[in-house]
């Protein structure tokens, strides 16, 4: 645990795992950091009261009762039909003439299960469209997060801050158009969107604003993340050809010639799923997360921090550290035969507010991969074994593109 002081703020850097359970299973004097890409950039990305940026109050404590069903067992298995159709059309989209921009593949695949699964839509070739416009947000705010501001070009006059706000008045606006075409008379309010509308109701009233921003958060922190996790997942097995293998032979064994898979059947994927582990360890897609403490401060394990500081939980460091794992530089996914150190492994953050989407993103993950290596063998440029390295755009990424070359199994 170090401190650093920066703009007259504490930042306290947290590395232990007992203090990283302390501070993110607080319910109380720790609260989440403040929107901090608002406050630093000038830009209200997420906008307020959603289930992201609303303060741990008891408006998020029944948004997060009402939708963390949908994300469980029941509510993924009701869901299943709508992400295995869409598996389905991602295999077959696959081109085996030329190779694919792997990134650019799933990009239409995981836009399409946000918009099925989270907002029903049927048609939901205008909503894919929008996230180009997702990842030019991203890129400009990491452009604005490397670089200070200079007098001659400050970013709050850059042509850059302008494409990012022109790009995130397009988003909200598709979402609003969205939200105002819906008939709330035939909207099932058991359903994941029909949550949503409920949770930002006063007396009969929506509020459109705070609707909208709840499904911007999960339009940016669905797809993006999910996207860069399987395109490192396919980078990994490219690299790593015996673990390939085993894939393989497992999902042979599993799935067999079963024309129709069953949500069941994906959990009998065990070295699958320890794969996936290994992925979301070595390349964490979300670097850090914060925690800020209230005004009278906060005891963090028997140490007194005190009020409006900062609290950080570098996640790469914690999962790449040698008091917890084993040859941690190395991609192995042997290690997860015996469970890691409790908070030593969190690439979903931890505690109360844990992503929401975690099972959704690795069923995703799993049906995604799955699904094309039962199809399809995979290859790459053999000048791409080499370290190909991450770079961070808000979330962390492959730093050039991956280009993979299927070929399309003989029936057996």
């Amino acid at each position: 645990m170090f401190v650093l002081f920066s703009s007259w703020r504490v930042h306290l850097h947290v590395i232990d795992t007992k203090k990283i359970k302390a501070a993110l299973c607080s319910t109380s004097l720790l609260k989440p950091q403040k929107n901090p890409l608002g406050e630093f950039c000038g830009v209200n990305l997420l906008g307020l009261k959603s289930l992201f940026t609303e303060p741990g109050s008891s408006i998020w404590a029944l948004k997060r009762k009402e939708f963390d069903p949908h994300f469980h067992t029941a509510g993924l298995v009701r869901g299943y039909n709508q992400i295995s159709e869409i598996a389905s059309e991602l295999v077959e989209a696959i081109s085996c003439d030329s190779g694919t921009n792997i990134t650019v593949l799933m990009q239409q695949h995981v836009s399409s299960v946000i918009a099925a699964f989270i907002m029903n839509m049927e048609d939901k070739s205008e909503f894919i469209s929008y996230t180009e416009k997702m990842a030019n947000i991203f890129s400009g705010l990491s452009t604005r997060l490397r670089h200070k501001n200079t007098f001659w070009m400050p970013w709050a006059f850059s042509e850059v801050k302008k494409e990012v706000l022109s790009n995130l008045h397009d988003v909200r606006a598709f979402f609003k158009s969205f939200v105002l075409s819906l008939n709330f008379d035939e909207v099932n309010l058991n359903s994941c969107i029909g949550s949503i509308i409920k949770t930002n109701m006063e007396g009969d009233n929506l509020m459109i604003d705070l609707l909208i921003n709840e499904l911007v958060m999960f339009f940016f922190a669905g797809i993006d993340t999910s996207i860069h996790t399987i395109s490192f997942a396919f980078y990994e097995l490219l690299r790593n050809k015996e673990v390939l293998t085993k894939i393989e032979r497992e999902i042979k064994l599993v799935f067999g010639d079963k024309q129709s898979l069953e949500y069941n059947d994906f959990n009998e994927l065990k070295y699958l799923d320890d794969f996936i582990k290994e992925v979301l360890r070595y390349h964490p897609i979300v670097s850090s997360v914060a925690r800020e403490t209230g005004p009278s401060g906060f005891i963090l394990c028997d140490k007194y921090i005190p009020g409006n500081t900062t609290v950080h939980i570098n996640i790469e460091c914690v999962q790449k550290s040698e008091r917890f794992w084993t040859d941690p530089l190395k991609f192995k996914v042997e290690r997860w035969i015996e469970p890691p150190t409790p908070f030593s492994f969190i690439p979903f953050s931890g505690g109360t507010r844990s992503c929401i989407g975690k099972k959704l993103a690795l069923l995703e993950i799993k049906m995604f991969v799955s699904s094309i290596l039962r199809k399809y063998t995979i290859d790459f440029d053999k000048s791409d074994l080499r370290e190909i390295p991450t770079k961070n755009v808000i979330t962390n990424r492959l730093g050039k593109d991956l280009i993979v070359y299927f070929k399309r199994r003989e029936q057996e």
